[in-house]
């Protein structure tokens, strides 16, 4: 006999939320937000990943903290490239325009 009675609908009671779960949707959230920050979204979003990854429910929340974080890992990446190639593009255009004009 179980110690707890059975539901009048025939569910399953709700489970507790799992922090970790929660945690990696905040963190890749915010990594998406912070993205704008010149990568700066990266760390959060890497945060949000290590915890969805550890979280140990099978759910909605840690499913969709997972991809959030991962799709701001990738855009935070290619943010940081696209930055480095545009100083760089700058620093050649401003030094072949220099050395045009002793």
């Amino acid at each position: 006999m179980s110690q707890y009675p059975a539901s009048p609908t025939g569910a399953d009671p709700a489970r507790p939320a799992d922090g970790l779960a929660i945690a990696s949707l905040i963190c890749g959230i915010l990594g998406l937000v912070g993205m704008c920050g010149y990568g700066l979204g990266i760390l959060p979003a890497i945060a949000g990943l290590i915890c969805g990854l550890m979280s140990k429910t099978k759910g909605g929340i840690r499913t969709a903290g997972i991809i959030c974080s991962s799709i701001a890992i990738g855009l935070c990446v290619l943010a940081i490239i696209l930055l480095i190639l545009g100083v760089g593009l700058m620093a050649l255009g401003g030094a072949a325009q220099s050395g045009a004009n002793p």
